[in-house]
């Protein structure tokens, strides 16, 4: 289930992001140019939250507490 509502967060903000390019750019290309780099962000907080779904319960948070 956190897996399912993380790739749920992922899309959904992809499509937000994609939305308000559309919004502000003249052109498609543009909005695609003005979305990568938030894109790009959202894939690697994703990538981030499932790294640490996968961890065992003892381990998460630890990297916070040094």
């Amino acid at each position: 289930l956190e897996l399912l509502a993380l790739g749920a967060g992922l899309v959904l903000t992809v499509r937000t992001a994609w939305r308000a390019a559309l919004e502000t750019a003249a052109t498609r290309r543009r909005a695609a140019g003005a979305l990568l780099p938030w894109g790009v962000l959202a894939v690697a907080l994703w990538l981030a939250g499932v790294w640490i779904v996968f961890q065992p319960m003892q381990m998460r948070g630890t990297m916070a507490m040094g």
